[in-house]
């Protein structure tokens, strides 16, 4: 037993010493090269993206487009929110590759138009593209009454998609009375 004290009163003053040597070692490195070593960066979504740092070579705009060509669309908005583009870009892209105009023609085709309006009612612009398959889906027993808020307003006639749909529209309807005319003529 006296052994063991021994070594371990030996050991002690070494391991103090040499924990206060490495402890001052330190501080003073950091005292000496604190002010001259680069600050560490922090990683956010606009500086390291997928692991690319935000460089020069790459205007924000270039950034952007970059994302929504590598789909990542989280990134992409938090580039749009952060820089004041418009986010319609992403919704585009987005859509394009979902399954978002299947379900809407889905929708039309088992009469479910509550659903079919709650979506078009959030995400409207976004789906200006299938506006005309929708209609052109819906069958030609359903009422009017259960889908007419698919129809251009007349205040909404003005604007250039209120146009492009007014006329695809008369050209749809016409098309369709033409089909029955020639059909009951047999």
């Amino acid at each position: 037993m006296a052994d063991e004290k021994q070594v371990s009163l030996f050991h002690t003053p070494i391991l103090f010493i040499t924990a206060y040597v490495f402890v001052a070692y330190n501080w003073l490195k950091a005292l000496i090269f604190g002010s001259t070593t680069p600050h560490s960066i922090s990683i956010s979504p606009s500086n390291d993206i997928n692991g690319h740092f935000e460089s020069e070579s790459h205007s924000k705009e270039e950034l952007f487009l970059l994302k929504i060509q590598e789909h990542n669309y989280v990134e992409a908005l938090f580039i749009a929110e952060r820089n004041n583009f418009s986010t319609d870009d992403i919704y585009k892209a987005q859509f394009l590759e979902e399954p978002l105009s299947s379900r809407i023609i889905e929708s039309c085709l088992q009469n479910k138009y509550k659903e079919l309006k709650l979506l078009l009612k959030r995400r409207s612009s976004e789906l200006l593209e299938f506006w005309l398959i929708i209609l052109d889906n819906i069958p030609e027993t359903t009422p009017l009454e259960s889908y007419n808020f698919l129809l251009p307003l007349p205040q909404n006639l003005s604007s250039l998609w209120g146009e492009r749909i007014a006329k695809e529209l008369f050209t749809l309807f016409e098309s369709r009375d033409q089909d029955c005319e020639s059909g009951s003529n047999f």
